[in-house]
């Protein structure tokens, strides 16, 4: 697992941050062709991304 992964699952927020100026360009076109819409893609990165480490709780209590 690469340096940033680690961060990640540890909750690291500047990873997170990091992590996303690396890829929202590209998911956010992703999601405007699969959606159809800027506003509906705008809508589920914004909620995607809006708290990582409620993200990280949530699958820490599915995997446990």
């Amino acid at each position: 697992m690469d340096e940033r992964a680690e961060r990640l699952a540890r909750g690291d927020q500047e990873a997170f941050a990091e992590l996303y100026d690396a890829c929202a360009d590209r998911v956010h076109h992703f999601l405007v062709v699969r959606l159809g819409t800027r506003a509906d893609a705008d809508d589920v990165l914004q909620e995607t991304c809006s708290d990582p480490a409620s993200g990280h709780r949530r699958s820490s209590r599915t995997t446990s």
